[in-house]
């Protein structure tokens, strides 16, 4: 993809039954972020668990990109 696409826009939905994301899998998405951090030109997670904002968050001073979270109610 990174050759193909100089910038990327990922967006990460988890509905209600979700399941296979853990902190593992996080600390696996920050280090592909720190390789990569002027890759990415937007990215989203929406509806995850309260971790995920934390960790998008933390996540977002070392990209150079948009990075958000939106929590469902």
């Amino acid at each position: 993809m990174v050759k193909e696409h100089p910038r990327a826009r990922f967006l990460f939905y988890m509905d209600d039954d979700f399941k296979g994301w853990d902190l593992m899998a996080s600390w696996h998405y920050a280090r592909v972020g720190f390789k990569h951090k002027d890759l990415f030109e937007k990215a989203a997670a929406v509806c995850g668990p309260k971790w995920v904002q934390g960790s998008m968050k933390l996540q977002s001073f070392f990209v150079h990109g948009d990075v958000r979270t939106f929590l469902c109610e």
